[in-house]
């Protein structure tokens, strides 16, 4: 309060010692800050008084009146601020940096990321049993597996079990058993018994056809795999295994490789038959004989396929082929017609396999319906396929429809072991 006092009166004493006008009087401008009031009233009675001081010279221009307080405020906020302003690309540059570098959290998401998908790729291509063929926990004891799955149940029993399903799990078992021996596990079984297990592998997929490529693997193995005496030993005998090799190659039309099998097989089994007569010996290669007689006919060489079979009757001491028992032999011969183009003689020997076959079941009294679940020769299936062939050369559509459904209804049925 006492300051507005001696303001009001330094302005009166202006105004009557002959200083400016009043109508010249700078406008006093008061500011808007309310905490700074008493500060401005003095600036502003100072500025008035300026003009009658008598040390300045009269001939000098009047001074002009300073700006107002808030203006000053204004520019020295300005003149602060700018120091900073030369600070500001140097900050905006670290900002920019600090952003560039990837943050912990980010690198760790694109690891789970990256995890997720990788566990998703390896649960959608890895093969799991569907509901149909589920396979058994294979750590499980090998003797309980095999008590728990009979193989198959008799072609004429109501009660027929899935045998596609017994195959799988015949074959999971043995080859977790071997893989167990191949690593050595405590659990496994003693390694002698690794060549036998892979002959049961090879067995298995042999019968499961059209497997032939696994069990061809399965018997190569075992073929490669040493052999070590021991108790209750499985053994085909490496004429029979390295035939069975042979047939695979048939089947899967490696002819080549079928011929370098057999005729091994056949060498082999020749010199142990010299000081071994065992009729075992003549069953492998009578098994043989068929098998070349085969692969010849199919490469393309039916000279050769019928050579093969005119030798096999010589040791069969069998004159007349139309009196032969042996369907393989009619089957053969039927093929070497055909490929010969004599259609009409191909097919009297496929009749008469199909005849052989048929006299064999009434033999063995078994009552056999035609595309039931006891119709299960895989040998007539191999025949009825070949004449299906035949009869469309022929163009007889109709009964080469016919001969292949029945074929196709034999492969759907367990085989009759």
């Amino acid at each position: 309060m006492a300051d507005q006092v001696e303001a009001s009166e330094a302005i009166q004493e202006s105004s009557e010692g002959g200083g400016p006008d009043s109508t010249s009087r700078p406008e006093i401008v008061v500011a808007n800050d309310t905490t700074d009031t008493a500060d401005n009233a003095a600036e502003l009675v100072n500025a008035a008084a300026e003009p009658a001081d008598n040390n300045v010279d009269s001939s000098a221009p009047a001074s002009q009146p300073e700006a107002p307080a808030n203006l000053q405020s204004d520019t020295q906020s300005d003149q602060t601020l700018s120091p900073s302003s030369e600070k500001a690309p140097v900050a905006v540059a670290a900002s920019e940096t600090k952003i560039k570098k990837p943050s912990n959290i980010v690198i760790g998401l694109c690891l789970a990321v990256l995890g997720v998908v990788i566990v998703a790729l390896i649960t959608l291509f890895t093969p799991t049993p569907t509901k149909d063929q589920d396979i058994p926990y294979l750590l499980d004891p090998l003797e309980k597996q095999l008590d728990a799955h009979l193989r198959y149940k008799k072609p004429s029993s109501l009660e027929s079990k899935d045998w596609r399903r017994e195959f799988v799990i015949e074959q999971s078992i043995w080859t977790n058993e071997v893989s167990k021996i191949i690593l050595g596990r405590a659990d496994a079984k003693p390694i002698e018994l690794k060549r036998d297990y892979l002959l049961y592998l090879g067995d298995s997929y042999f019968k499961d056809e059209p497997h032939f490529a696994e069990a061809k693997a399965a018997y190569l193995t075992a073929n490669a795999a040493p052999r070590i005496p021991h108790e209750n030993t499985y053994d085909l005998g490496d004429d029979e295994l390295w035939r069975r090799i042979g047939y695979c190659d048939i089947r899967l039309r490696f002819y080549d490789e079928a011929i370098t099998w057999l005729k091994k097989a056949e060498k082999l089994n020749a010199e142990a038959a010299k000081s071994n007569p065992d009729l075992s010996l003549k069953a492998t290669r009578a098994r043989i004989l068929d098998n070349l007689a085969e692969c010849y006919t199919r490469m393309g060489q039916p000279k050769k396929g019928e050579e093969t079979v005119q030798l096999r009757l010589a040791e069969m001491r069998q004159k007349y082929i139309d009196q032969c028992v042996e369907v393989p032999v009619l089957y053969n011969m039927a093929l070497v017609k055909e490929a010969q183009g004599d259609l009409k003689a191909a097919e009297h020997f496929y009749k008469l396999g199909i005849k052989v076959y048929a006299a064999e079941d009434e033999r063995n009294h078994k009552v056999v319906v035609p595309e039931s679940i006891n119709d299960t020769n895989r040998g007539l299936a191999r025949l009825l396929m070949s004449y299906s062939h035949m009869l469309r050369q022929a163009d007889r559509n109709d009964e080469a429809i016919a001969a292949m459904y029945r074929a196709l209804c034999i492969y759907d049925n367990p085989p009759g072991l």
